[in-house]
């Protein structure tokens, strides 16, 4: 598989590839109850990457969307902010493109 290494020039775009990022934790809990429900899986054989946080998921984001919010305001980066984010859901799209004809060659 491909690796990928996001790149930023600064604090606002760094801001907004750890959005979708971090954002992933919370999609993976609810992947982590279905995955454990279904095939056994936990976080000791094979599912801890979808455990994100544990039960402190929803509270570190909610951290973090606070955190995120104040410095966009404080030094007006919404814009540069929400650009990072979008082009980093595209750059993992493009990535995980790359990573299925990989396997499938």
């Amino acid at each position: 598989m491909p690796i990928y290494q996001f790149s930023f020039s600064s604090i606002a775009q760094a801001i907004g590839i750890m959005y979708v990022l971090e954002g992933s934790t919370l999609g993976g809990k609810f992947l982590y109850n279905h995955i454990n429900k279904t095939l056994g899986l936990d976080t000791t054989n094979g599912a801890s990457y979808f455990y994100g946080y544990g039960p402190q998921t929803g509270s570190k984001w909610n951290t973090f969307v606070s955190l995120m919010a104040d410095y966009a305001v404080d030094k007006n980066c919404e814009n540069e902010i929400i650009s990072s984010a979008v082009q980093t859901f595209s750059n993992i799209d493009h990535w995980l493109g790359q990573a299925e004809i990989n396997l499938i060659r």
